[in-house]
């Protein structure tokens, strides 16, 4: 959905959501990470003039391959990574190839979407690596609350918690074949994004 989509009653709807919210929790600020909402940063932008976007990004074969394994967890996948894959690729889709490459392929279409924001938001949309905010947490969210203009606190530090980068799984438990197809989908976008390691 772009800025094409709105409507003041959609605006005046979606405001006075949120203003619940803030209002139910007594918070000035509301937070929001439905991953879809890569798709809407234009109408959202749209629609919240003052909104801050954080794209956080993770190397797109641990991304999918992440994705792989809650779908055999869960046993019964959640649409958004069927269903949903196909509607945002569409003839992008490779119906022909593994739905692991699939991801890879709606990993890219993801980040690119919600990266639109650093050309129409400029000053407020900051990107942050995934591998960097769990190396680093302190560092990373430093300039995060900085970017948000809040106020770095004592309690708020302690409560960080200790963090791993599980971006190596990948590597480890992906056969010879995921590894291609995880390589071969995302590769274009790792590219760009200086991800070719």
């Amino acid at each position: 959905m772009t800025e094409n989509d709105y409507s003041e009653e959609m605006a005046a709807y979606f405001r006075k959501k949120i203003l619940t919210v803030q209002n139910l929790w007594g918070r000035p600020r509301f937070v929001e990470k439905t991953l879809l909402n890569c798709f809407r940063v234009r109408l959202l932008n749209s629609i919240f003039p003052d909104v801050k976007f954080i794209h956080i990004i993770r190397d797109g074969r641990a991304a999918a391959f992440s994705i792989l394994n809650k779908i055999e967890i869960a046993g019964d996948p959640n649409p958004l990574f069927h269903i949903g894959f196909k509607d945002i690729l569409g003839d992008k889709y490779q119906s022909q190839r593994s739905e692991l490459y699939n991801y890879g392929l709606a990993w890219a279409e993801f980040v690119r979407k919600g990266r639109e924001a650093m050309a129409f938001a400029q000053g407020r949309y900051y990107e942050v690596r995934y591998e960097n905010l769990v190396t680093e947490p302190h560092k990373e969210l430093g300039k995060i609350v900085d970017f948000c203009e809040l106020n770095w606190y004592s309690e708020f530090e302690e409560k960080i918690p200790l963090t791993q980068n599980m971006n190596e799984k990948w590597k480890e438990k992906a056969s010879k074949e995921q590894r291609t197809d995880l390589e071969a989908s995302t590769f274009d976008l790792r590219r760009t994004l200086n991800m070719t390691e």
